[in-house]
């Protein structure tokens, strides 16, 4: 889980762009050029920002509550699980489109920043890689650089949104959404098979580790073991 390259795809999931194409097309399809770049913008500075703070500062706040790891990773399989499902009831069901708004005014925070860009299943995977992280600071570093990368390729597709959805065809981009919603109930079982494990938690390989560095240590203050095993576990050895 402390690989960048499981942020990547838990980040292209949860933060990217192509949940971003159609409903930020939609949205604007009545605003001109002008408002819709400036919208794009101002809506990717406040979800780095939003990002930031969740992670720099949202992480303490979890540490406060006492809230562990697998806590957050049971709680981000639930709302994976969530957006999956609603993705494909949404690709068998759509609901009708509200009216396109035709001014940009108190857009940039809702809906665009929340929840185009950064979902609620976006804001776990954040506090979640913080938790991770600890006091690593480079992969810390990393993981805000990944989540940097999203927002820039959110901020482009919005401003291409028109002429993406011009050259993709509709199919196509539905058909991809449905694979990303397919994955994203993977990732929900993922992360809930991680949550049981415990990937922090002991294993057999950590106790034996932890037991040959004990043997080590008494071994400088008393010297060497005679017999690191039992004498009555070696009498039934052959040979011994």
């Amino acid at each position: 889980m402390n690989d960048l390259s499981f942020v990547l795809v838990i980040f292209f999931v949860t933060l990217g762009p192509i949940k971003v194409i159609a409903a930020f097309a939609q949205l604007t399809s009545q605003l001109p050029d002008g408002e819709r770049r400036a919208l794009a913008l101002r809506s990717t500075l406040i979800a780095t920002a939003v990002g930031f703070l969740i992670l720099f500062i949202g992480d303490n706040l979890r540490q406060n509550w006492q809230i562990a790891s697998p806590d957050l990773l049971l709680t981000g399989g639930v709302l994976l699980l969530i957006g999956a499902l609603e993705a494909v009831k949404n690709a068998q069901h759509a609901p009708a489109p509200d009216a396109p708004p035709t001014s940009a005014k108190g857009l940039a925070m809702s809906p665009v920043t929340f929840p185009i860009i950064i979902t609620p299943y976006g804001i776990v995977a954040l506090l979640l890689f913080a938790a991770v992280a600890g006091d690593t600071r480079t992969f810390l570093t990393g993981v805000f650089g990944i989540f940097l990368g999203m927002m820039v390729a959110d901020f482009l597709v919005m401003i291409f949104a028109r002429q993406l959805l011009g050259f993709i065809h509709a199919g196509t981009l539905m058909a991809f959404g449905w694979m990303i919603a397919v994955l994203q109930a993977a990732l929900a079982g993922k992360t809930w098979t991680l949550a049981v494990g415990d990937p922090a938690g002991p294993t057999p390989a950590a106790f034996a580790a932890a037991w040959a560095d004990t043997a080590s240590e008494k071994a400088k203050m008393s010297g060497a073991f005679t017999n690191a095993i039992p004498k009555t576990n070696l009498a039934r050895a052959k040979g011994l």
